[in-house]
């Protein structure tokens, strides 16, 4: 199926918001949170704001 000329011109306003927002400076909550043995298994953990259940995400990028 082949996308609309309409959907494309969506999509690509939609492109464009993003790349022009103002970028955010993210603070983590907790810094160097320890997850195993050694003295580098550590992360930092930004909650979402807000009260109750949310959702997580968790990413791990393939290092090197």
């Amino acid at each position: 199926m082949r996308p609309s000329l309409l959907s494309l011109i969506i999509a690509a306003m939609l492109c464009s918001r993003l790349l022009s927002a103002e970028p955010v400076e993210m603070v983590p909550t907790h810094v160097d949170v320890s997850y195993g043995p050694h003295e580098r298994n550590v992360l930092d953990f930004f909650a979402a704001p807000g009260n109750g259940p949310r959702p997580v995400l968790v990413y791990i990028h393939g290092g090197g």
